[in-house]
């Protein structure tokens, strides 16, 4: 083989080589615009999870001031219809 064949046949290599990292290159590039697509499509869904979770911790905390003063008067009450009952039988009895 002479001098400019074994030239050539090295241009021809790396040519191809370029071409081959070219497209590895690009493969990459379009790999990593779709993990950062991923990526801030799993933080848009951590901020709603977020949102979600402190509406939920608000309105559970309305549910328990509701539950614990409705439990403050019942026991209020119970004594009270108590003493109505009481009161109601003794007027009963007195008929």
């Amino acid at each position: 083989m002479t001098q400019i064949e074994e030239t050539k046949a090295k241009v021809d290599e790396q040519t191809r080589q370029l071409s081959d990292l070219v497209s590895i290159k690009s493969r990459m590039a379009n790999e990593n615009a779709d993990l950062l697509r991923q990526f801030e499509e799993s933080e848009n869904q951590v901020g709603s999870l977020n949102r979600l979770k402190q509406q939920l911790q608000a309105s559970a905390e309305e549910v328990r001031h509701a539950a614990d003063d409705e439990a403050r008067v019942s026991a209020n009450l119970s004594p009270n219809l108590l003493g109505v009952y009481v009161c109601s039988i003794s007027a009963l009895m007195a008929i």
